[in-house]
């Protein structure tokens, strides 16, 4: 409760006398806090814009050699905006350090191998021409735009500092997401270069065809767990504001549509061209692996 004076003349003189207001605090009621939806169009706007680069630098030269770096750093580079946050937000601090962290190693992995194959025997046909090139870059911006979504949203309040559970939860899911990815990566290319031509079927690869697939749909699933209170409505504000958390679940579910389509060939013809390089059919050894083997999550067959 907060305290106003005010003075009322008496015969005597001057009486002060105190009466005591209700805070909102007290009476329950809370003004809802603006919601800066700036913020979220400026990371959506940067992080499209960062991939136009990418977009130019295709046609202008016809290399191919930044898909990676440049797809990737526009996960960072649509953090940007976090920066003109409320000091001290823990939750933001926590999901920003969590995709710095995600998508510096994988822009890193990726352009590392990039210059050493030389060669994105994947999307050749794609790249070959400039609507494909237009294509993948446009593809390569919706995934920025729609896995960041729970943090790009977030950005809009930043007076929620989030709830010690889901901050605890989301950052050790972002953690275990990241580690999974990392070796997944990691396992891979160590064993191409010891067996190159074989297909990899050691460490996490032995229960998932694409291990660091599944390491990025958990990371993003930590990243929304994080920031999804922040996103819920108020009280005093309108039923309307749940899209926020609507928009929030297109992250996982984006994601899922894309790294699955990916995997089972809907999308590219890396499915194919992986049956006619490893043999699938003529291959014992390839093809039991892939009859046998879950696509991204172990032990669903």
């Amino acid at each position: 409760l907060r305290q106003r004076k005010t003075s009322a003349k008496t015969n005597n003189g001057q009486a002060s006398i105190s009466t005591q207001v209700p805070s909102s605090a007290a009476t329950g009621m809370s003004s809802p806090s603006k919601f800066h939806s700036e913020r979220v169009w400026a990371s959506i706007a940067i992080t499209i814009g960062w991939n136009g680069v990418g977009l130019a630098i295709s046609l202008m030269t016809g290399s191919h050699l930044h898909l990676d770096l440049i797809g990737t750093t526009a996960f960072t580079m649509g953090l940007l905006p976090g920066v003109y946050t409320r000091d001290g937000n823990r939750r933001i601090l926590f999901s920003t350090l969590s995709i710095i962290l995600w998508s510096m190693r994988l822009a890193g992995f990726l352009f590392y191998r990039a210059l050493i194959v030389r060669h994105e025997g994947r999307l050749e046909t794609t790249l070959a021409t400039a609507s494909g090139t237009t294509f993948f870059w446009l593809i390569s911006a919706f995934w920025g735009v729609f896995a960041a979504l729970p943090h790009s949203l977030g950005l809009g309040n930043d007076e929620h500092e989030g709830i010690q559970f889901t901050n605890k939860l989301g950052i050790g899911l972002a953690l275990a997401g990241w580690c999974m990815e990392t070796v997944a990566d990691t396992q891979k290319w160590l064993f191409k270069q010891d067996h190159p031509g074989e297909f990899c079927n050691v460490g996490l690869w032995q229960y998932s065809q694409f291990p660091n697939y599944l390491g990025e749909l958990v990371f993003w699933m930590g990243i929304l767990i994080m920031n999804l209170p922040a996103l819920a409505p108020k009280r005093g504000e309108s039923m309307l504001s749940w899209y926020r958390v609507v928009l929030a679940f297109w992250s996982p579910a984006f994601l899922w549509l894309l790294l699955n389509g990916q995997a089972s060939g809907s999308i590219t013809n890396s499915k194919q061209m992986a049956y006619d390089k490893y043999g699938y059919g003529s291959n014992e050894e390839y093809t039991q692996y892939i009859d046998k083997t879950p696509l991204i999550i172990p032990f669903t067959r």
